[in-house]
């Protein structure tokens, strides 16, 4: 087995190890409950915001996004398949869904050391979490970027058929990048996943050895990520035709319960929006569906 293969197979491993080495160095050096540095004296404003790789992790995040949402077909014609779109979709409200348990979560810990002026809840690091959680979203949308659709038109609405049937199999198609395929957009949306991969590590260095979490929050924030994946692989059981519906509850009643648990002051949330696109998609897709296999 050649190295590249190798890693490929455990891409999610290699991610992760990494970050589990910078929780261990610097907890050698502060220990689990302290800050490795005042936040404040590393903030980067103006046209050094443009340098923070969090910016750049956002900027690749849309690029990915894109290309797999794009085919090009025999005869060079690029379809654009709204069911990666709303694949997508749905993996983004159900980390919203889970960010806002966690932040309930946040207020039973009361956490607020290295937050700016040690006035905000911060015992779970939200970038760990993220980072971990869309690396293996990521990896399932370029891993179905073999779907070619049928339709002529330069939209598709086709829903393919999950061949991801067990548990294992989910999560297999979020931990392991198959490397084997040929193309240019394979090879441009791996070239853009391997950029995300070190600049999301480069941010979470930041956030650890810039003072913005202690390492066990860090460690929570990393524990928080994995957990979610493998809740998200549960969540994929559930048949196409009902994840937006279920995806649009939960936003409300996460959101609804942090404003409880919190105090926050309830207001409409533009994650309302985003879960309504992804129930009128699918809502498309399936009407398209009928009418075909009425045809």
């Amino acid at each position: 087995m050649c190295v590249t293969t190798f890693i490929s197979k455990h891409l999610f491993l290699f991610f992760v190890v990494p970050q589990l080495v910078m929780v261990f160095y610097a907890l050698t050096k502060i220990g689990l409950n302290e800050c490795y540095a005042d936040r404040e004296a590393f903030k980067m404003d103006g046209i050094f915001a443009l340098l923070n790789p969090y910016n750049w992790t956002l900027v690749i995040s849309v690029l990915i996004i894109g290309l797999s949402c794009l085919r090009k077909k025999a005869d060079g014609t690029l379809v654009f398949v709204v069911n990666t779109l709303n694949q997508f979709l749905n993996g983004y409200m159900f980390h919203r869904s889970i960010y806002y348990f966690v932040g309930c979560f946040k207020v039973f810990l009361n956490d607020k050391t290295c937050s700016v002026g040690n006035k905000k809840l911060n015992g779970i690091s939200g970038h760990f979490f993220t980072a971990v959680y869309f690396m293996a979203i990521f990896i399932r949308l370029i891993k179905q970027v073999d779907f070619l659709p049928k339709t002529s038109s330069l939209v598709s609405f086709e829903i393919p058929r999950d061949k991801t049937s067990t548990f294992r199999d989910i999560l297999f198609h979020m931990f392991r990048l198959d490397v084997t395929g040929k193309g240019l957009q394979k090879f441009v949306l791996y070239c853009l996943l391997l950029s995300y991969y070190f600049v999301c590590l480069a941010t979470t260095c930041l956030t650890l050895f810039h003072g913005y979490h202690t390492p066990l929050q860090v460690i929570y924030g990393i524990f928080v990520g994995i957990i979610s994946i493998l809740v998200y692989a549960v969540f994929l059981w559930v048949p196409f035709k009902y994840r937006s519906f279920i995806n649009l509850f939960l936003i409300v009643l996460a959101y609804s319960l942090f404003c409880i648990v919190s105090g926050y002051h309830m207001r409409f949330s533009y994650f309302y929006i985003t879960g309504g696109v992804a129930v009128v998609l699918t809502g498309v897709q399936l009407l398209t569906e009928a009418h075909k296999n009425a045809e």
